[in-house]
């Protein structure tokens, strides 16, 4: 019982009675008072209300929101067509997100590797794949005990060969 905790504000509308609170941010049980105001008088009625509020509070679903992975080339640093690195993104849950893993497959047989701390896949492909690769992904958040989440994906890569180059030769 949270009793004496902080006053949290809220509003009601005089024309459909809803009430929004400014909810704890902690479950538990809160008393407080209600004191409504007349605008027509400009003041706070003296009559007040007791009541009690159990509030219960959850935290979103964890999801891995990274849709897909780019190719990557044999030789070449894996990185997103824009030169910046592929990061594995999350939301929801407990933020920071912790505890990056590979839960299926392997992605150094492809030359590439999994900062468990960031998400970033990094590394130089070194086999080219005849099909896009799938790996599960798995990450944790911050939560404790029963509050802590984990999320699983399965993203492919598809690792091609490294472009033969064009000769150009001109006569002189």
């Amino acid at each position: 019982d949270n009793e004496g905790a902080l006053v949290y504000l809220h509003t009601t509308s005089i024309t459909t009675g809803t009430i929004v609170f400014d909810a704890p941010s902690t479950a538990g049980d809160y008393n407080f008072r209600y004191f409504a105001f007349n605008p027509a008088t400009d003041s706070y009625e003296k009559k007040a209300v007791s009541n009690k509020v159990t509030v219960s509070t959850s935290v979103p679903t964890l999801l891995i929101t990274t849709s897909s992975l780019p190719s990557g080339t044999v030789g070449i640093a894996y990185k997103n067509a824009d030169g910046s690195s592929v990061t594995l993104t999350a939301s929801g849950g407990t933020p920071p997100y912790k505890d990056w893993e590979v839960a299926s497959g392997d992605l150094s047989s492809i030359g590439l590797s999994l900062d468990t701390q960031t998400g970033v896949i990094s590394g130089t492909p070194t086999q080219v794949t005849q099909n896009p690769l799938t790996f599960r992904f798995r990450v944790k958040d911050s939560g404790s005990g029963n509050q802590q989440q984990i999320a699983t994906k399965d993203l492919s890569i598809h690792i091609i060969q490294t472009p033969n180059p064009i000769l150009t030769y001109y006569a002189t």
